[in-house]
Formats: structure tokens, C-alpha cells, sequence
């Protein structure tokens, strides 16, 4: 049931909270509108309806006003609107989200720690640390009903097991605290910019365990799902919605198995290997065939076919060796998986946090203390080829990517 409003303007554009990272560099996230949407002239309820759209469709939005217990979206063209007064700021409401429900729930944040010292050696700064705990979907399935909506946090994801029965496959998963989640889900007005307080916010599971059901494509998702990998869940309305793995330049820190510079056949479709680390285990060569392959626009490339050897000067050549091991994989709901070129925009220090106040049994903190390490692991290098099929990226171009599996040549998470 939709809430009435009030018609009074009590924001600023400062309070749109407005999607980061490399998601806002495809112009926004997909959401999918079963009951289809409706665009309003400002951001309530009793606001002017401009027009309705029709579902099942799809909207791409770059952000939303948090208003009574509903979102607000702006689309990238209405937000031209902040700066550009001949551009309308309109707003989309989309119903049908289980957002609420799933965090009926939920520990909201609360403070653990705050303390002010002198952490930049240039005067006393105040610095605070929450915690909240999320209450999650025990199972999760991946199948055409599924509403992908945006991504409320990333969590890290070990793989336990993976079983399969004809295409449809099952995934169980243990789950760890995010320790560098995102601040914006911190209750209260924000601080100014580059302002006090500085913070930290651990999203913690409130259970240790978690299934993912999916309908088809089980032997691609049997290449990947390996036991003890570890993965970047992002997690929408409490349901998991995708999979990363590998390491990132883009925040938030989410420590992932780290993935090696990969070897790929030129044949159509391409198939790629990746050593890949795991936690508490020896390190796994996962081969696959992607469904796509696309590319990051923060590389020194111009195109996916310019990556790769060989390098003609040391200089270059080490900068590949760090480069290359930075390709992620990633599983979405539709139950494809996509090859990433590297990320390398900026990335803050991982900041360690202590593991006060979890309470969750000896042998939870132990993994815990064993996934702060294990991101700082390196995945071995893979075997050189035995045939000529496979080429390994240090010393050859990855050339035109076949039409049928090629994707976006910019960051797709």
C-alpha cells in the first residue's frame, strides 16, 4: 500500500543518495518493473503524475530520495535538472518492492566506537564505527520471476557446495560481515564533505548460511561455484542478486579470491583459466566459457583487443603484472557470467577493523581472522599451455572479441 506524503519540499539535493562507483558510469542501475512506474513532477505522492508506464519493463535509474518509507528514482536525464534549469527534475516511484519487508528484520545501525584523536597528525579528528545486522533470504532462487531491483550491499560469499539434478543447480554459502560497507546506510544527515565525523559501517549476517537455487546452465555454474572460493555477494530486498570475484580498484573493500592473469582461446565463443585462491585451501584453475566479455574504461586501453602482450619494456611490462591481476568474474541472476577486464580507478586503504562484539563463536572468528589475511594472497600463476589452443595474456593481444559474446567495453558492476 502506498503513504501519503507531505507536499512540503524538506530536502535538498544533497540528500538524493546517488549510486557510486562504476554502476553510474553505464548511466545508471536496471530495475525491473513488473507493475510498471510512474513519473511524478516532485518527489511525493501528492506531487503531479506526468505519466504512467506499462510493465513488465525495465528503467535505468542513477539514484533516489529516501521519502516516508518510499524511493524516489532519478533517471541520469532528470538529474541533469540540478544544474541545468531548462531540464525538469522529474521523479520515478516503482512499486511492487519487498525492500521493507525484508528489512522489517534488521538491527539498524548503531554506534560502537567513537573516538577522536589525531589520526592525520594535523589536529583531533572525530571517528566513529556502527554496526548493523541484516537478516537475509535463506534461499534465494535465480529463475525468470526473479526482480532485480539495485544492490543494497556487498557482503563476502564463500562457496561451501555445489550440487546439480539435470540443469537445475543449488549453491551453498557460508557468509562474513562486510567490514567496509556502505556509510550512506549510517541513519541521520550525512557530514559535510570531506567533513567530520569520519566513519566506518560493518554490515553483519545475522545467520551464517545462505542457498542460492538457480534453473539453468548447471555445468557453467558448476566451473565457477568451486568450494572455497570466496565472492562478492550483492545482496538487494535480502535476496542475492549477483557474484564477484576477483580483485577490484573500485570500493568498497570486499576481500574476494584473487585471480591470476588469465590464458583465453581465440576461438568463437572464447573460453578464459584463471588460478584462483581460496580461502583456507590451495589455490583452483577455474575454466569457462563467459556469456560475455567486457571491458573497464579505466584501463590505459582504448578497446578490449589492445589488452595484452607481448610488452616491449620493463616499465610496461610491470605495470601488466599488476594489471592483469585485477580481470574479475562476474555471476548475475539471469545465470550469466561475465569476463571483466581490469579496474584500476582509486581505491582508499582497507582500514582494520577489531572483531569486538560479534559474539558469534570461536570458530566464526577464526575464518574471520583467516579472510583479513586471505586478501592479501596473490594467485599463482597458471602452467604454461601444453598446446597451442590457449594464450596467456602476458604474451599475446586478446583481438576482436566474438559479436555473440561481447558486452559493454565499461564497468558492468
Amino acid at each position: 500500500m502506498l503513504v501519503e506524503i507531505s507536499l512540503a519540499q524538506d530536502w535538498t539535493s544533497r540528500d538524493v543518495r546517488r549510486f557510486s562507483g562504476p554502476e553510474a558510469s553505464l548511466g545508471g542501475v536496471e530495475i525491473d518493473t513488473p507493475e510498471g512506474y510512474q513519473i511524478f513532477d516532485s518527489p511525493n505522492l501528492g506531487a503531479t503524475t506526468i505519466r504512467k508506464e506499462a510493465g513488465p519493463t525495465t528503467v535505468k535509474v542513477i539514484g533516489y530520495l529516501p521519502r516516508g518509507g518510499q524511493r524516489f528514482y532519478l533517471t541520469e536525464k532528470a538529474n541533469e535538472g540540478f544544474w541545468n534549469d531548462t531540464q525538469m527534475i522529474t521523479w520515478i516511484l516503482i512499486p511492487g518492492s519487498k525492500r521493507a519487508e525484508a528489512t522489517s528484520r534488521d538491527k539498524p545501525p548503531r554506534i560502537l566506537k567513537k573516538e577522536t584523536r589525531d589520526f592525520f597528525k594535523e589536529g583531533p579528528v572525530t571517528a566513529e564505527v556502527w554496526e548493523e545486522t541484516v537478516q537475509l533470504a535463506a534461499v534465494t532462487e535465480w529463475n525468470p520471476t526473479y526482480r532485480r531491483s539495485e544492490i543494497d550491499f556487498l557482503m563476502p560469499v564463500k562457496v561451501i557446495s555445489f550440487q546439480a539434478d539435470g540443469e537445475s543447480w543449488e549453491v551453498r554459502c557460508n557468509l562474513f560481515p562486510a567490514f567496509d560497507s556502505d556509510t550512506g546506510r549510517i541513519p541521520g544527515p550525512r557530514p559535510e564533505f570531506y567533513g567530520e565525523p569520519y566513519r566506518a559501517l560493518i554490515t553483519k549476517p545475522a545467520q551464517r548460511e545462505i542457498v542460492l537455487r538457480g534453473t539453468n546452465r548447471a555445468e557453467a555454474m558448476r566451473s565457477v561455484f568451486i568450494a572455497n572460493t570466496v565472492w562478492a555477494g550483492g545482496f538487494s530486498e535480502g535476496r542475492l542478486q549477483t557474484l564477484r570475484t576477483g580483485w577490484t580498484a573500485m570500493p568498497p573493500n570486499i576481500e574476494v579470491s584473487r585471480l591470476s592473469p588469465p590464458h583465453f582461446t581465440k576461438d568463437a565463443p572464447m573460453r578464459f583459466r584463471f588460478s584462483a585462491t581460496r580461502l583456507n585451501d590451495t589455490p583452483v584453475v577455474l575454466s569457462l566459457t563467459p556469456n560475455r566479455i567486457v571491458g573497464a574504461d579505466f584501463t590505459e586501453y582504448g578497446t578490449l583487443a589492445d589488452l595484452g602482450g607481448p610488452y616491449p619494456d620493463s616499465e610496461s611490462l610491470g605495470w601488466a603484472k599488476f594489471e592483469h591481476r585485477i580481470w574479475n568474474l562476474v555471476v548475475r541472476s539471469d545465470q550469466s557470467i561475465e569476463v571483466v577486464a581490469p579496474l584500476t580507478a582509486e581505491r582508499g586503504a582497507a582500514g582494520m577493523l577489531e572483531l569486538e562484539s560479534f559474539d558469534l563463536g570461536p570458530s566464526y572468528e577464526e575464518d574471520l581472522k583467516a579472510l583479513l589475511s586471505f586478501g592479501k594472497e596473490e594467485a599463482p600463476l597458471l602452467p604454461a599451455a601444453e598446446d597451442n589452443v590457449w594464450n596467456d595474456i602476458m604474451n599475446t593481444k586478446v583481438g576482436p572479441v566474438p559479436i555473440r559474446q561481447r558486452g559493454p567495453e565499461n564497468s558492468p558492476f
